[in-house]
């Protein structure tokens, strides 16, 4: 589950029960936290990573410099077994979107940095019923829908859609 720092002058990625950073021209690896069964990140601007650090439970935030991680998603005392998983920073750095699993089905969900319900575990927004990783690019959001490539207009501030999706 590798993804890109920003700049793209960085690696992150998972091993060892690890979190890891490495400089794409080469060099040290960096150690940044504990993830025991690492399940994706995304990394912005400001030096924020977020990450699923394990198969089951919340999503995290630590430091592009290391540290000790924060949890941003609500723990799971559902007792369902939920996973937040392949979280997906938009372009202003503070909303992301990330699949939320329970079972065999996964919806689409967004939070943000800034909001403190979210930094306690609280509040997040669904966005699409059924999920898949995303991406966004360009106004467009693109994800899978009944199995095909799909992309839709899409407010990365408002978090909402705008007309109709479009298989691709």
């Amino acid at each position: 589950f590798p993804f890109w720092s920003p700049d793209g002058k960085y690696l992150g990625f998972f091993s060892e029960g690890k979190l890891k950073k490495i400089p794409v021209t080469g060099g040290t690896v960096q150690v940044l936290c504990d993830a025991p069964e690492g399940r994706g990140g995304s990394w912005n601007e400001q030096g924020t990573i977020i990450f699923a650090p394990r198969i089951a439970g919340s999503l995290q935030s630590v430091s592009d410099g290391g540290g000790t991680p924060v949890e941003i998603t609500k723990g799971d005392s559902s007792g369902q077994g939920y996973t937040d998983r392949d979280p997906y920073f938009v372009p202003d750095g503070k909303h992301f979107l990330f699949v939320r699993r329970a079972k065999d089905s996964g919806s689409v969900y967004a939070g943000s940095l800034d909001s403190s319900v979210t930094k306690q575990g609280g509040d997040i927004k669904q966005i699409l019923p059924s999920g898949s990783n995303v991406a966004y690019s360009d106004g467009y959001l693109f994800y899978l829908k009944e199995g095909a490539p799909t992309a839709q207009e899409f407010d990365p501030s408002s978090l909402t859609f705008k007309g109709k999706p479009v298989s691709i």
